[in-house]
């Protein structure tokens, strides 16, 4: 079966372009299963015989150990797509993960309310090369609703002024063109006028082509970027996720509120699936019945 897992794993890897986090989490998902089966098995596994008595034995197992259901998801995920992977590429004869699924209550998305987006875009200091750049970073977040690791894979190449868009390399290799505004172009263009003020003699090409860099001339890096959005975040409100992601949020929150079509925004985000897009329309009702409450004189 390991021969099968590491098959599996390279698939992701190479023909569907999965990032390495998500492998990471395949990975150990697929062998605490393997792990688990070894345990319980008499002789040497065979995974054409794994069937669902099994993998109902398995989520037991695993809610016997106190897991959330959104860790016991995760795994259940896993054990699908490799379940899928071998039944496509006739390995297997049926897929024994079929009819199972665990519902999650999924979290209300943490967002900035836009005083808040406000005040933080004011906070870095512009009269350091790290305060233009920090400002700079922090636009082109918001300004976009990008994921951080798309903001990292930036290059210089793929800004258009002229047009205010930005070419992005998003999950499953996928490219696709997001606007900016009028804000995120005037802290770019300072950025880009300094930006020459981090580079260093040990730059390689790819640090040459890179939109961000850090204090050391680098590409600028996911934790690098959650450093400075969660320091900026945490001088004006009090939440419990500062990370980038919380402007991926504030975007798709704002738009919504504004009234801008759900269709566009799972676009702008390039989300896959309506459905993720839509956990943003839960907080925009909210927003609705704020706003009634305030201003329908029989509300209360």
């Amino acid at each position: 079966m390991e021969d099968k897992i590491r098959k599996f794993l390279e698939y992701l890897e190479i023909e569907r372009n999965y990032s390495q986090r998500t492998i990471q989490t395949y990975h150990d998902a697929l062998y605490e299963f393997y792990a688990f089966i070894s345990n319980n098995a008499k002789q040497k596994i065979n995974v054409a015989k794994i069937d669902r008595s099994l993998i109902r034995d398995y989520l037991s197992y695993l809610h016997s150990k106190g897991l959330k259901k959104t860790s016991m998801s995760t795994k259940l995920s896993a054990l699908k797509s490799f379940f899928k992977f071998l039944t496509r590429f006739k390995i297997i004869n049926s897929n024994p993960t079929i009819g199972f699924s665990l519902k999650t209550d999924k979290p209300i998305p943490v967002f900035l309310e836009e005083s808040k987006i406000e005040k933080l875009m004011n906070l870095p200091d512009l009269k350091t090369d790290e305060g233009i750049r920090d400002r700079a970073i922090l636009e082109t977040l918001y300004s976009t609703g990008i994921r951080v690791s798309e903001l990292c894979g930036m290059n210089l190449e793929d800004i258009d002024f002229t047009n205010e868009t930005v070419k992005v390399l998003g999950k499953g290799g996928k490219v696709r063109l997001v606007p900016f505004g009028k804000k995120a172009k005037e802290a770019l263009i300072k950025y880009l006028n300094i930006r020459e003020n981090f580079t260093t003699p040990q730059q390689t090409e790819d640090d040459k082509k890179a939109l961000f860099l850090s204090s050391k001339g680098k590409r600028i890096t996911p934790v690098e970027v959650y450093n400075i959005v969660s320091k900026y975040i945490s001088a004006i409100a009090d939440l419990e996720k500062k990370g980038p992601h919380v402007f991926r949020h504030s975007f798709a929150t704002h738009l919504l509120n504004h009234g801008a079509d759900i269709m566009a925004v799972k676009e702008l985000l390039g989300h896959s699936s309506l459905s993720t897009t839509q956990r943003y329309t839960h907080v925009t009702v909210e927003h609705l019945k704020k706003s009634y409450k305030l201003a329908h004189p029989r509300s209360e």
